[in-house]
């Protein structure tokens, strides 16, 4: 339970990220304070342009400043010093440094970095001082990969590895850091193991099960303007479209599949390319597929809102999360989860191991296409339906609702540290 003697106590949320789910989760933090009438005062902290994004959920931002919340946008000038920086080092040690001077102007008693990977392997690891009590979401721990059943790690990802070890093992020590959120269920044992001190918790990723809202007039016109054949299966490749998500190893699998499955299978690739040197080898492998094979491939390059999200999710039948070795959480498989559908996606690392923990669908080598493509196949299969189980995905995205993970970091920063 949330206590409430929290009047006096002020907090500061640091968040210069607008990208991925960042304004998600601050606008899920702001709505949670108000609904939950949290006592203190929370100063949000965060890039000049956050007023804009969040728009996408409240147009009158007079419901957001209340007499308790207050958004603080940082000077530009700030923000492009970060941007501009010539290397993650000093990127991060600017971010530091304006979070203090923000610290110090409010007098606040905690500070809650929205992102702390970096700041956690330079400044904290390093005990650099700050004026208040410190905690921060870490996405990013991989140190405790090597224990996941059928991983094998190279000896780059090794060294990797043992470096992040002993940053974490300097930086739990920190006599300031208060609590690690970790979206990663798994690696807060390993963390709290390099200390005697309990700093780090699971931090449920937040979703919401959207089913109800679903328009079924708004669905049948976005298959229309698809132009989707109806005795197809569809595969939906959602969200930022880059080398790392393993939009190329997806498209040179469609190519490896043969005349009877390409006739079957239709993909939507939707979202907005990351890099603009990608776009024009993107729509050439597009163009190639397109003369060379019988899968129907729709692209939209393009900003997409939530409610089209959901739409699309709704739509598909399978979703695609080829991701190449990517270290952490996806809020694809939660979305997938949350529509009731399977996915084909990495066996590396985190994802590997929810998908097979929750029964998420398939989990395979993503960086080889051969073995997209065979997965592919698969789910034509009669055996298809037994890699997933629609119960245990509902179960998983009740544990990670917006409620939980609001609560999970106030009630954590109102417990007094150990």
């Amino acid at each position: 339970m949330i206590v409430s003697n929290l009047l006096p106590h002020k907090l500061l949320i640091f968040d210069l990220e607008l990208k991925g789910h960042h304004v998600d989760y601050l606008h899920h933090i702001i709505i949670f304070k108000q609904k939950e009438a949290i006592p203190g005062i929370l100063f949000i902290v965060v890039a000049p342009q956050f007023e804009d994004k969040i728009r996408k959920y409240i147009h009158d931002l007079s419901e957001l400043k209340t007499d308790n919340i207050f958004i603080i946008p940082v000077l530009q000038e700030e923000l492009d010093a970060v941007e501009q920086a010539n290397s993650l080092a000093a990127a991060t040690i600017k971010t530091w440094h304006i979070a203090k001077k923000y610290a110090e102007k409010f007098s606040v008693h905690h500070c809650v970095f929205m992102w702390l990977d970096h700041i956690l392997q330079i400044p904290l690891a390093l005990h650099w001082q700050f004026p208040c009590a410190i905690s921060g979401i870490c996405f990013r721990p991989m140190f405790h990969y090597s224990k996941f059943p059928n991983i094998n790690m190279s000896r780059l990802e090794n060294l990797k590895s043992w470096r992040q070890k002993i940053l974490y093992f300097s930086a739990i020590r920190h006599t300031q850091l208060h609590t690690l959120f970790c979206l990663d269920p798994f690696v807060p044992k390993a963390i709290n193991k390099l200390s005697r001190q309990m700093k780090a918790v699971h931090l449920p990723d937040p979703v919401a099960q959207r089913q109800d809202i679903i328009n079924q007039e708004a669905l049948n016109n976005l298959r229309r303007s698809l132009a989707l054949d109806s005795k197809r299966k569809v595969f939906l490749f959602f969200g930022a479209i880059a080398a790392r998500k393993g939009v190329f190893k997806l498209l040179d699998a469609l190519s490896l599949l043969d005349d009877v499955i390409s006739e079957k299978v239709a993909v939507l690739l939707i979202g907005e390319i990351v890099h603009n040197q990608d776009k024009q080898p993107i729509t050439q492998k597009i163009e190639r597929l397109k003369h060379l094979s019988a899968v129907q491939i729709v692209f939209r390059n393009n900003f997409v809102t939530d409610a089209e999200m959901y739409l699309y999710f709704s739509l598909a039948d399978v979703v695609l999360a080829p991701y190449q070795k990517h270290v952490g959480m996806s809020g694809i498989l939660l979305q997938a989860a949350a529509a009731g559908k399977p996915v084909i996606s990495s066996n590396y690392g985190l994802m590997g191991q929810m998908i097979d923990t929750y029964s998420l669908g398939l989990a395979v080598n993503t960086e080889l296409p051969a073995a997209i493509a065979g997965a592919i196949q698969e789910t034509f299969s009669d055996t298809f339906k037994t890699v997933y189980d629609l119960e245990k995905m509902q179960q998983w995205v009740a544990q990670n609702s917006p409620d939980m993970f609001s609560r999970t970091i106030f009630d954590q920063i109102i417990k007094p540290n150990a």
